[in-house]
């Protein structure tokens, strides 16, 4: 009878157990087609905003070396 009676209390745990585990597995959130999409346009989009910042530093920095050269030139004279 002892045998029995915990035979079936570790059958409901682990009847409990699985089921848990069930239940998490099925209620994950899988990302569809269309969270990929979006991934993937806010990658491209990230890279564009480096891009145009690295592009607006080398603007600012050739506008300088341009601004020296002019005060260079005009010391010359």
């Amino acid at each position: 009878m002892r045998t029995k009676s915990c035979a079936l209390l570790v059958g409901a745990v682990l009847g409990a157990v699985s089921g848990t585990l069930a239940y998490s597995f099925l209620k994950q959130k899988r990302s569809g087609p269309f969270k990929e999409v979006n991934q993937i346009r806010s990658k491209y989009a990230e890279q564009t905003v480096n891009e145009t910042q690295i592009e607006a530093d080398k603007m600012l920095s050739e506008g300088g070396l341009a601004a020296v050269a002019y005060e260079n030139q005009k010391q010359e004279i």
